[in-house]
């Protein structure tokens, strides 16, 4: 597609291919693309811009960016939506999820192979997710690559080798400890496919007998019981605002719920003869009964009814002002920061979001010698094990909590 073409007619097509997505993009990412759209398409009408031009479109949008009074969280959705904007002029399609990555390429042709196999593996025995496949193609990419500018052939990789790679990621300072972590975990994983299908002598894996995953790198902040309290006590629910901020803390505090599926939430999930929300998770898929407790409830239909705008939309929380709208994750997470800092709760070392608010629950129900199968289980995890992993605890600690099992005798 050329320039010169009508940015109405783009806008409009663009939106249409987000809706009919594979990507499953959730209600919320599709509505803050609409918004966003929509404000450019609006300022460049403002100022005479109808027709596409790179040039002007982004300069134009430059100084709305600039000048416009949009906060720091819209001005990066605008950029996103720029960008979105620009390819489909050139490819009359979305942007690729993770284009970047799916541009990643190993140096030989011979590698390339051996990554593609690897992952085909990973798909027909594995089952894996086609954004884990994403992830454990950028780790091994970047591991043939190492091999490639060393001349090292794969026959050839030995516990040397990795010690000598571990050393190279390990000195990159634009990666997190968290992502060399992950380096470490997939190239385990990716190791134990070349011994298996390559030959590749088995005392390469040896440097990483030791590395157990990197679920424990950096822990979600974690809220006293007091503290929790003290932030759903000082919400004034005289407001509209109030009535529904205080039904979010709920949501995230009492029940732990993810920001993903606080923001996807409907009607047709709370069933109220039965005391309970029943969703199927954002991020697993799996479904997930949660109690619907008795201020929950009271909160929820005294947003329903006295908050909550008019609106078609069965989704329960939406933005106050037009366009109605469900609020993104990030909002959700602002919200409960300018809750703790109001709540006069100090933020200033600890994560502040609404995954910080699950956690305190999994660790104070914890603290309470709640069962970990019954945290496991309002978590939403599959298996105690992740449980275990995101609480960070051990055996050890595990016996203190461990409920005692009766012996059979009366």
């Amino acid at each position: 597609m050329e320039n010169n073409v009508s940015i109405e007619l783009m806008v409009k097509n663009i939106l249409t291919l987000l809706r009919d997505s594979q990507d499953n993009l959730c209600q919320a990412t599709i509505r803050n693309y609409e918004l966003s759209l929509e404000i450019i398409l609006s300022h460049l009408n403002a100022n005479g811009i109808l027709m596409y031009d790179k040039e002007s479109v982004f300069r134009i949008c430059s100084d709305l960016c600039n000048n416009g009074g949009i906060s720091k969280t819209r001005i990066k959705l605008l950029y996103t939506a720029l960008m979105k904007l620009d390819y489909y002029s050139k490819h009359c399609a979305l942007i690729p999820k993770d284009h970047s990555k799916l541009r990643l390429t190993c140096i030989d042709r011979e590698h390339e192979r051996i990554v593609s196999n690897y992952l085909a593996h990973c798909r027909h025995n594995q089952a894996i997710k086609e954004g884990t496949l994403r992830v454990k193609r950028v780790y091994g990419v970047h591991f043939m690559n190492y091999l490639s500018l060393r001349s090292i052939q794969v026959r050839d990789i030995d516990g040397k080798t990795i010690l000598d790679y571990l050393a190279t990621t390990n000195n990159k300072a634009e990666w997190t400890e968290t992502t060399k972590n992950m380096s470490l975990y997939e190239l385990r994983k990716f190791l134990t496919y070349l011994m298996d299908e390559h030959g590749v002598r088995t005392d390469a894996v040896s440097p990483l007998h030791v590395i157990f995953g990197c679920h424990t790198v950096h822990l979600p902040a974690y809220y006293e019981p007091d503290e929790v309290k003290k932030l759903v006590n000082s919400i004034d629910v005289s407001s509209p605002k109030g009535k529904r901020d205080y039904l979010i803390c709920l949501l995230v505090s009492q029940l732990g719920m993810r920001a993903g599926d606080v923001s996807r939430l409907e009607f047709s999930n709370i069933h109220w003869d039965r005391d309970t929300i029943e969703i199927v998770q954002q991020k697993t898929g799996n479904p997930l009964v949660l109690p619907l407790l008795g201020a929950l409830r009271f909160a929820l239909l005294d947003y329903w009814k006295n908050s909550r705008p008019d609106c078609e939309s069965d989704t329960i929380l939406i933005t106050l002002s037009k366009p109605h709208r469900c609020l993104s994750n990030a909002y959700l997470g602002s919200i409960i920061k300018e809750r703790l800092e109001k709540a006069g709760i100090d933020i200033s070392a600890r994560k502040h979001g609404c995954h910080s608010m699950r956690h305190s629950l999994a660790r104070n129900l914890l603290s309470g010698n709640e069962a970990l199968s019954t945290i496991t289980g309002i978590l939403g995890h599959e298996n105690s094990n992740t449980t275990r992993r995101y609480l960070g605890i051990d055996t050890r600690e595990l016996r203190h909590i461990s409920l005692e099992v009766p012996d059979g005798r009366n």
